[in-house]
């Protein structure tokens, strides 16, 4: 609304140049915001990026303590820093930033999306079928899922409506790479890329499912057999947070208080 469509700015120029919102504020005469708008936009990314060096690392950290890659990854120094992990994650991602200044960037960028694409789909999916076999496990050892603090209240249909919608997902993402909506003139070496591009992710994550079950061999758990006695040292330390608060709060308190509670209350 306040850009017209053949603006020149709008047209020529590339990058935040081209935003229509620089665009608007240059206009407007406000010489200082769209440096300003930069500067938060610069920000962002750095915090972004710096989530994502965190979250890269320490998920090889995560995966080499599990011994699903070598164990170099895992090692830390004397303040607990993943040194060879966050090494190879400033590696690996300043090289896929640099990419951005290849003339084929975008297109390795567009292969790396497709491994990731329908990432989300899949974590979901795994979250809804592993709290189905939780509430079974429970149910199995006679556990009580209301003596948790938090529990779905609407189980089992959130699980059997989020895992129909998933699928529904998935079965509309298949339909998009067999027959894109712009796909006129396309030839057949498009459309196949087209396919890939869309549906990659799915055919790697079954091959790296797969390839997890033949190699350590992961058996199916009976219900009765789930072991939650992992979780029980959480319980236990919320207790004793819990405790120490109590006795926190009560220090707080006056003599008098203190007394009218005990005697009175």
């Amino acid at each position: 609304m306040n850009v017209p469509y053949d603006d020149e700015m709008l047209n020529n120029n590339s990058g935040s140049l081209a935003s229509p919102y620089i665009i608007t504020m240059m206009r407007g005469g406000v010489k200082f915001l769209p440096h300003l708008l930069n500067a938060l936009i610069l920000l962002a990314v750095i915090s972004c990026g710096n989530s994502s060096v965190y979250i890269a690392s320490r998920s090889l950290v995560a995966c080499s303590d599990i011994n699903l890659i070598h164990p170099i990854f895992g090692w830390k120094d004397r303040a607990g820093r993943p040194v060879v992990s966050l090494i190879v994650t400033f590696v690996v991602g300043t090289g896929l930033a640099f990419l951005n200044c290849s003339n084929s960037g975008v297109q390795v960028y567009n292969w790396f999306n497709s491994l990731v694409a329908l990432n989300g789909y899949f974590n979901w999916l795994t979250i809804y079928i592993s709290h189905y076999r939780f509430r079974q496990g429970l149910k199995a050892q006679g556990i009580d899922y209301k003596s948790f603090k938090l529990y779905d209240k609407l189980f089992p249909y959130t699980t059997y409506v989020g895992s129909f919608i998933i699928f529904v997902l998935f079965i509309a993402q298949f339909y998009i790479g067999i027959y894109p909506l712009d796909d006129e003139g396309m030839s057949a070496a498009e459309r196949t890329q087209n396919f890939f591009l869309t549906y990659l992710c799915v055919p790697l994550f079954v091959g790296c499912y797969a390839y997890y079950k033949l190699r350590w061999r992961g058996s199916y758990v009976k219900p009765e057999e789930m072991d939650f006695s992992a979780g029980k040292q959480w319980d236990k330390i919320e207790e004793i947070e819990e405790i120490k608060y109590a006795e926190k709060e009560n220090s707080r308190k006056g003599v008098f208080n203190r007394v009218m509670e005990r005697y009175f209350a």
